[in-house]
């Protein structure tokens, strides 16, 4: 994971960890959390879900259909009155 994604997200939940009032709990939130941003490399829980993410979209843009432009201002002039003298 970037070094500098890993820090704003550290920093983003500073304040909610900090909140914890019991030591044990915030301690083991808090490398709970560690251990999640800095994983292994790779093999990192957000690593694998900014990779499924970036899968995802892919395959959205992949599965776009195309839009007839013409089509699509062929019905806009047919429902415009300017167009189409006022009927519709």
């Amino acid at each position: 994971m970037d070094k500098a994604l890993a820090a704003a997200l550290l920093k983003a939940a500073r304040p909610a960890v900090a909140a914890i009032k019991d030591e044990k709990e915030r301690k083991a939130v808090s490398d709970a959390l560690i251990a999640c941003v800095t994983g292994s490399g790779a093999d990192g829980d957000i690593a694998k879900l900014m990779k499924a993410a970036q899968h995802n979209a892919q395959n959205a843009a992949d599965h776009k259909q195309a839009t007839d432009l013409s089509a699509l201002q062929s019905a806009y002039d047919q429902m415009n009155p300017h167009k189409n003298g006022g009927t519709q």
